[in-house]
């Protein structure tokens, strides 16, 4: 069985999308969610609390499935974590800085999802 973890925000509408293209893409049987609204902004930011939350998911899919990919998504419309595309990307980015630096170990692929329900990788 191989697992992957998927860093989401809670809207539905990106949901098949992410799944899909994930296991489309990649050798990927199961994804593990972890989601919150606006989660890039979330990691993004300054909630340590908060993000400490998400990062002791994280480590359940790693100790429980051996989960080595992790794929982190920001999508269009984002009724959470309202912005245009490039914010989002510094937003992805600044979190893949502090994921990576928490779990070196783990592979890590950004996702965006269009105005069409689309996506596309942002590494």
């Amino acid at each position: 069985m191989t697992f992957c973890a998927s860093i989401q925000c809670i809207d539905g509408r990106i949901h098949d999308a992410i799944f899909s293209y994930i296991k489309g893409n990649y050798d990927i049987k199961y994804i593990d969610i972890i989601s919150e609204p606006g989660i890039d902004g979330i990691l993004a930011g300054d909630d340590q609390a908060y993000i400490d939350l998400i990062f002791r998911k994280l480590q359940i899919c790693v100790d429980v499935h051996a989960v080595k990919e992790v794929f982190l998504s920001a999508h269009h419309n984002c009724l959470a974590n309202p912005g245009e595309k490039p914010e989002h990307m510094v937003q992805m980015n600044r979190s893949m800085e502090k994921l990576k630096e928490h779990f070196p170990e783990l592979i890590f692929h950004k996702i965006w999802i269009d105005e069409n329900w689309v996506c596309s990788s942002a590494d």
